[in-house]
């Protein structure tokens, strides 16, 4: 997806890194790279987490172009369409045991 190997945050995102992480600019555009690279994909979803990620994200976001990208990193959702980086979004409470026990499979493998 992101073989120029760079990622470009849009204004919208850029507003709510700011607003849910508190992180500046220049730090938005290193997590978005890193988000991309090392989040947990969609496809490795599974149970409850997907269906909630699939009825938030996947079904009622509506992006023409590119196709979605939906990435987990550090208790947050990111939403990718092509190498921008659209919205991110914190993961509700009730799913971040799902989100470690995804973490501890991928490490195994």
């Amino acid at each position: 997806m992101s073989d120029r190997g760079y990622t470009i945050i849009t204004t919208h995102a850029n507003k709510r890194i700011k607003k849910r992480l508190g992180l500046s600019k220049k730090v938005s555009k290193s997590l978005a790279k890193k988000a991309l690279e090392k989040g947990i994909s969609h496809h490795e979803l599974k149970g409850d987490l997907k269906m909630y990620i699939d009825e938030r994200y996947c079904r009622t976001v509506s992006i023409p172009g590119e196709e979605k990208v939906i990435k987990i990193l550090n208790d947050h959702i990111y939403v990718f369409k092509g190498i921008f980086l659209i919205t991110v979004m914190k993961l509700p409470n009730e799913y971040k045991s799902a989100v470690a026990k995804i973490k501890k499979r991928l490490a195994k493998s």
